[in-house]
This record gives C-alpha cells, sequence and structure tokens, in this order.
C-alpha cells in the first residue's frame, strides 16, 4: 500500500526505513488514522519524521503525492479546496473596486468569530464561490472586510494567495509552517551561539575541589622555590536554566527567518542546565504550545508550565509587540478558572515579570520604528515596552540582553 508514496518520501531526502514504514502499515491497518485524511497525515508526521528538520520535507512531499487526489467529507461530499483558478483570481485583483473598506467597517460579530468557525466558514465559501470577488464582506477576495483572500481589513482572517498587508492573519493557507525549521536551512547562527556563551558566567562553583587547577598550581609552585604544591578548585558547572517564550504567526511571519536562527542557536546550546521552548500568538494567555504551529494538540496550560519553571530560570520573550489593543485588555471570556487566574494579556505579562527577576524581551522590528506597527498596535507596543527591558533581535542586541540577565541577584 502506497508503495510510490515510501519511494517519493525517500527520493525527497527523507532517511524513512522499512522498519518504520511496517510501523506505519500496521497502524493503519489498526485504524490509528481514525480514517481520515488528516489523521493519516498527522500518523505519517508521527511515524516517519525522526525530528521537526523533517517536517518540511516530509509536508513537501505529502503535497505533491496527494494533490491531485479528491477527498471527501464524513457525508460523502466532495471536500471544498483551494484551486489554482480560485488563487490566479487573488493573486490578479482588479485595479478598480466599488467600494473601498477600512478597519472600522468590520462588524463585532466578525471580530468575535472563533477559529474553528471561521475554518468553517472558509470551508462554505469555497464550496459556494464560482467566480471572482474583489472588495467586499462574504466571498473569499482582496481589499474587502470578509475573513478570507488577501490584503483586507479584517484582522482576523485566513490569507489565501497575495502577499500580506498587515500581518494580523490567524492562518496562512498553503503556508509552509516547518521551512524554517530544516536542518539544511543554511544560516549563519555562529554569532548567536557566541552570544548565548556568555551565560556561562552565571555557572556557580559548587562542590568540592576536584579539578586541576594549573594556574594555580603553577603559581604556588613558584612561590614555593620549586618545590611542587598540586592546587585544586570547584569545577565550573552550568547552572543556568532558560525559559524562551516566541511569538508565532500573524505579524511575526515576515520575521520566521531571522526567529529560526534564535531558535536554532538556543537549541543547539549546550550552555544551558535547561532550556524549554514554547510558543504564543501575541500575548502569553491561559495557554502556551510546545510547536510554532499552535494547534489545540500542542497547548499546555501556562499555569503548569511556570509551575515546573522556578524563579530561578531566565526568561526571553521574543515577539514584535504588535497587537490589537484586545490581545492585551480583554478579560476570560467565560470568567475566572485555575488556568486564567481571571487575567487579561498584560495581567500574564506583569504576572512574569512579578515572577522572573531576570527577564527580557527581544524585538525583531526596529523598536524606534512606529510605521512598522499597524494602527493601535503602538499601543501595545508602548505597553510592552514599559514592563520588559526590550532589546532588538540582532547579534548586538542579544548581546545586551545577556548581559542585562548576568545582572546578580
Amino acid at each position: 500500500m502506497f508503495g510510490s508514496f515510501f519511494y517519493l518520501l525517500r527520493g525527497r531526502g527523507l532517511d524513512i526505513s522499512m522498519e518504520e514504514w511496517l510501523t506505519l502499515m500496521k497502524a493503519l491497518e489498526l485504524g490509528l488514522h481514525g480514517a481520515t485524511m488528516k489523521g493519516f497525515y498527522h500518523l505519517c508526521l508521527a511515524v516517519l519524521c525522526k525530528s521537526e528538520s523533517d517536517y518540511d520535507r516530509f509536508q513537501q512531499a505529502f503535497l505533491e503525492y496527494f494533490k491531485d487526489r479528491k477527498f471527501y467529507t464524513d457525508s460523502g461530499e466532495v471536500r471544498a479546496e483551494i484551486t489554482d483558478e480560485m488563487l490566479d483570481w487573488l493573486n490578479h485583483p482588479n485595479s478598480v473596486i466599488r467600494q473601498r473598506f477600512t478597519r472600522e467597517d468590520v462588524t463585532a460579530e466578525q471580530l468575535g468569530l472563533s477559529r474553528e468557525e471561521i475554518e468553517e466558514m472558509l470551508a462554505q465559501r469555497l464550496r459556494e464561490q464560482r467566480g471572482k470577488h474583489d472588495g467586499g464582506n462574504y466571498w473569499v477576495g482582496t481589499r474587502g472586510i470578509s475573513a478570507f483572500g488577501n490584503n483586507g481589513m479584517n484582522p482576523r482572517g485566513i490569507r489565501v494567495g497575495g502577499a500580506g498587508k498587515n500581518g494580523t492573519a490567524i492562518r496562512v493557507a498553503g503556508k509552509r509552517v516547518f521551512r524554517d525549521f530544516r536542518d539544511d536551512n543554511v544560516l549563519d547562527i555562529r554569532q548567536f551561539q557566541m552570544a548565548f556563551r556568555t551565560l556561562r558566567s552565571y555557572s556557580a562553583q559548587n562542590g568540592a575541589e576536584e579539578e586541576f587547577d594549573v594556574d594555580r598550581t603553577i603559581h604556588d609552585t613558584c612561590d614555593k622555590a620549586g618545590i611542587l604544591q598540586i592546587r585544586y578548585r570547584k569545577p565550573r558547572r552550568n547552572q543556568i536554566k532558560v525559559l524562551m517564550l516566541m511569538d508565532s504567526g500573524g505579524s511575526m511571519a515576515r520575521h520566521s527567518r531571522l526567529c529560526s536562527q534564535l531558535f536554532q542557536a538556543a537549541s543547539n546550546s549546550n550552555r544551558f542546565k535547561d532550556l524549554k521552548i514554547y510558543y504564543f500568538h501575541n500575548c502569553p494567555h491561559q495557554h502556551l504550545y510546545t510547536h510554532p504551529a499552535l494547534e489545540e494538540k500542542y497547548q499546555k496550560y501556562t499555569v503548569d508550565v511556570l509551575r515546573q519553571c522556578g524563579k530561578d530560570y531566565r526568561v526571553i520573550l521574543v515577539g514584535d509587540a504588535a497587537m490589537d489593543p484586545n490581545d492585551l485588555t480583554a478579560a476570560p471570556q467565560f470568567g475566572a478558572t485555575r488556568y486564567n487566574m481571571g487575567l487579561t494579556g498584560k495581567g500574564w505579562l506583569d504576572y512574569l515579570v512579578a515572577r522572573y527577576k531576570h527577564i527580557v524581551w527581544l524585538n525583531p522590528s526596529k523598536p524606534a520604528d512606529g510605521s512598522s506597527y499597524f494602527n493601535g498596535a503602538m499601543y501595545s507596543y508602548e505597553v510592552i515596552q514599559e514592563l520588559f527591558p526590550m532589546y532588538r533581535l540582532s547579534v548586538a542586541g542579544l548581546e545586551q540582553a545577556m548581559k542585562k540577565l548576568m545582572v546578580k541577584d
């Protein structure tokens, strides 16, 4: 079964053994994919990919193999898909539209839709739509206020085709979300790794004097006119524990390459006793995620993560601090629980600052360039800049941030 798929995966550079392939076949036989294409995709990902560096190769090969196949819903209907014809409409919009929209035209009802509702509505539009649309509030199109298309004014939509405008889309259809985690991504991360080395200054000298000290041995032997004086010292053990929280998606998409450099430098560094990396969107709230895709299956309760990371952790947040003010000010929809503690986004940031003495914010955008922030996002930037020591995500900025983290208690 799927013999040609196996050879395609091997041909695209995935090192898949026959044992792993037979494991996949056995899992299919047991129905572990749930009889769905999505389930099959995730099952393949779990069985055939050895690390996140394989994800992009697998994703591209999977799309190549299944792109011309038809998929069906539970009711037997052909599932709606984004066709090449529709992408052509979206990539080549009309120069003249009947009505121009602003962000104020987006209704509160549109802004209140959940991600699941938006995804369901997109599937419905794809089944219904038969033509090109530019400017509007319903169809998949361009420069309108519907939640689907590109270059529109709805901050909570799914970008389809074209280029982003405000960087606020909750998802980009067809986006290669794993591209920047490939191990063949040619990046000069050496300078980032050098900056992380400064954290070694945190290493406490604990334990017995059991490491041979060459310098003291020579010095004391000379003082004793050549009579050998062997000296030992306490070994330098790395005691640094780091919690890194990275913004993913939306306006951060344009910085994915730079964040990939930071991710690789931190992951490959042996400078830490412990390193934990989690992801959030815009601002930490009730959930953090173990994967930049920010899907429900990767959720962890923030309170549980912080409970595992004691106050001795050094915390590094990475994000452009550009978001709708509601991300900072809106209270939990269903009131306070033990997991959300009734906190707004700003409340979670205050909690982090109060809990951790050593905390910094790395910003991939130029902080001084307010033009890179859309509408009310300058408010969020100013709020976060007041809360955190903020540094540019560059080699120089990272070095400055590490020095800030090195300040003694």
